[in-house]
C-alpha cells in the first residue's frame, strides 16, 4: 500500500487522505469570516427549533386526508401572503387561487415543507387557524434568512476547500498561483475582486500600515523570489530517513522559520481586498504538508498571539509556535492511526510505529 511521509512517520495513503479531509474542514471553520456566517446559521436554526410545537406534525398526520389537504392549502396561502406582504412577490393572490398558490409555493418556498407542519397549532386536537397563521408569520421571519445564510456559509466553505485542494496540487506557488488561490477563496463573495486590491486596506488589530496597492505586484513577486532563493535554499531534505531525532528537529525548525517568514511578510503586504488570511493560511499549510510536516490550525482562541507575531515580524517566535501546533496535529493523527490498527487487529509495538506505518 502506498504511504505518505509526515514528520518521521509513514501513513498509509488512504489514512493520510482521510486526515487531510478532516483537517480541511477544521481549517475552513478556523477562519473567522466563515465561522461568523455559520454562527448566524446556528442562531437562526436555534430560533426555528424554539418555535416548533410538540406533537404538531403527529396530530396533523392523524387527521383524515380531506382535513390534511385543507390545512396544507391554508399553510401554503399563509406563506404566499407573507411573501406578498413583504414585497417578495406581487400582491393580488387570494386564497381562492389555489393553483397559482401551489405553483409559486413549489417554485419558491417548497423548503418550508421541512418545518411548517411543526408550526401548526391544535387545541384539544382541533386545528386553530388564527394561531397557526401567527406561527407561520413567525416562521417566515426566520426561515428565508436561515436558508440564505446556510447557502452562503456552505458556498464559502466549499470555495475554501477547493482553494486548498488546488494549492496542495501545485508543485510551486508563485504570484499567479497566489492570485488564483485568493480568487477561489472569494468565489462566492458578493464583492469579490479578481487580482490584487484596487484600494488600500488595513488589518484589523494591527500596528502597521499594509503595502500600497501600487506596489503590491512588485512586492509579491519579490517575496516569492526571496522565498525560493534566500529563505531556505540550504535546508536539507526533511524526508531523509537517515536523520537523527535532533537533526530532524533542527531541520523542521528551519522549515517552520522559512514558512513563518513568508506568511508574516505576505500578511503584512495584505495584497487582496478580502481573503488575505484564508489565502495565506492555505499556502502555509500546503507548503508544510509538501515538505513532510503536519499542518496547523490557527483558531480564534489564538488570534491575539497570531496577530502579535505578524505585528512584531517575529518569525522565530511564530516558527516555534507553528512547530507546537504541527506537533499537536501529528499527535492526533498518530493516535487515530493507532486506533485504526487496533480495530484492524494489527499487533504493533509503540517503538515499531515509524518503520511499520
Amino acid at each position: 500500500m502506498p504511504k505518505v511521509f509526515i514528520d518521521g512517520f509513514y501513513f498509509p495513503e488512504e489514512v493520510f487522505k482521510q486526515n487531510i479531509e478532516i483537517f480541511k474542514e477544521g481549517l475552513a471553520h478556523s477562519s473567522l469570516s466563515i465561522e461568523m456566517i455559520f454562527k448566524e446559521v446556528y442562531e437562526l436554526e436555534e430560533q426555528i427549533k424554539l418555535g416548533i410545537i410538540k406533537n404538531s406534525f403527529e396530530t396533523y398526520q392523524s387527521l383524515d386526508k380531506k382535513e390534511q389537504e385543507k390545512i396544507t392549502n391554508q399553510l401554503r396561502y399563509f406563506v404566499i401572503y407573507s411573501a406578498m406582504y413583504r414585497g417578495i412577490i406581487p400582491r393580488g393572490i387570494t386564497e381562492k387561487d389555489q393553483d397559482k398558490i401551489n405553483k409559486i409555493y413549489e417554485e419558491m418556498f417548497s423548503y418550508f415543507d421541512n418545518y411548517i407542519y411543526n408550526y401548526i397549532v391544535f387545541e384539544n386536537k382541533e386545528y386553530d387557524m388564527k394561531a397557526t397563521y401567527r406561527k407561520v408569520i413567525e416562521l417566515f421571519q426566520l426561515l428565508p434568512n436561515y436558508k440564505l445564510a446556510l447557502e452562503q456559509a456552505r458556498k464559502i466553505k466549499e470555495d475554501h476547500l477547493k482553494a486548498f485542494d488546488y494549492a496542495l496540487s501545485l508543485e510551486h506557488i508563485g504570484p499567479k498561483e497566489i492570485i488564483t488561490i485568493n480568487t477561489m477563496v472569494n468565489e462566492g463573495s458578493e464583492n469579490k475582486e479578481i487580482g490584487y486590491k484596487k484600494v488600500n486596506n488595513i488589518i484589523e488589530g494591527s500596528s502597521f500600515a499594509t503595502m500600497t496597492k501600487e506596489a503590491i505586484p512588485t512586492e509579491v513577486a519579490k517575496l516569492v523570489y526571496e522565498y525560493d532563493n534566500n529563505f531556505g535554499q540550504n535546508i536539507g531534505n526533511y524526508q531523509d530517513n537517515s536523520l537523527t531525532h535532533e537533526e530532524r528537529r533542527k531541520l523542521s525548525l528551519e522549515i517552520f522559520e522559512k514558512e513563518a517568514r513568508f506568511h508574516i511578510l505576505l500578511e503584512r503586504l495584505h495584497p487582496f481586498s478580502d481573503g488575505n488570511g484564508r489565502c495565506g493560511r492555505i499556502i502555509l499549510n500546503c507548503n508544510l504538508i509538501k515538505q513532510g510536516l503536519a499542518p496547523v490550525l490557527i483558531t480564534e482562541v489564538s488570534r491575539e498571539k497570531y496577530i502579535s507575531f505578524i505585528n512584531n515580524q517575529d518569525y522565530k517566535g511564530m516558527a516555534l509556535w507553528l512547530m507546537e501546533c504541527s506537533n499537536q496535529t501529528l499527535t492526533l493523527w498518530i493516535a487515530e492511526l493507532r486506533n485504526k490498527m487496533k480495530v484492524a487487529n494489527m499487533d504493533i509495538e509503540p517503538d515499531e510505529l515509524k518503520s511499520s506505518l
